[in-house]
């Protein structure tokens, strides 16, 4: 256990290095972002423009963090446009043989450390192949709210049947 968590510690310090773009500070509405977007990707172009495409449709000042585990499909230099045209405004690019077999959940960690200072109340994981249809954030938010009495701290917004298959609800609202 101590061995992969020295190792995890030593990848990410390596990958943390070749991070291509420092992020201005970011601020919604009024004051500093208190819920950040993040995105985790390999491989996917279309799906992921989508993606993000229509999270800025539906939710244009939601700061978004996306993490590329070493695409080869042009999706960097995708995200390098979107960058710097102010659609994303974090990206971490990943070389592929760094990362690790358990993908996903590195990155998980990568972006909470790249979020650290940031301290977003609210993190949205994003899937990189849904299509947001309509805003989202205040009704998440509110419904937190109203539930934080029962300490749910997890919630999902999707309406798609196969997710529901695929990750079935607790309970409805």
């Amino acid at each position: 256990k101590r061995f992969l968590q020295k190792e995890m510690e030593t990848t990410f310090r390596r990958i943390e290095t070749r991070m291509v773009f420092g992020a201005e500070d970011f601020h919604y509405r009024d004051g500093p972002a208190k819920a950040w977007a993040v995105m985790f990707t390999r491989d996917r172009l279309p799906l992921a423009r989508r993606t993000l495409q229509t999270v800025r449709a539906h939710e244009p000042a939601l700061p978004i963090l996306v993490i590329d585990n070493g695409s080869a499909d042009g999706t960097p230099e995708m995200l390098t446009k979107m960058h710097d045209g102010g659609l994303i405004q974090k990206v971490l690019l990943n070389a592929h043989p760094d990362v690790p077999q358990w993908q996903k959940s590195f990155a998980v960690v990568q972006g909470l450390k790249l979020l650290a200072l940031e301290r977003p109340k609210w993190i949205i994981w994003l899937d990189d192949d849904i299509e947001i249809t309509r805003p989202f954030l205040q009704t998440a938010i509110a419904l937190l709210d109203l539930l934080a009495a029962e300490r749910v701290k997890v919630i999902t917004l999707m309406d798609d049947d196969e997710q529901e298959q695929n990750h079935p609800a607790l309970k409805y609202m």
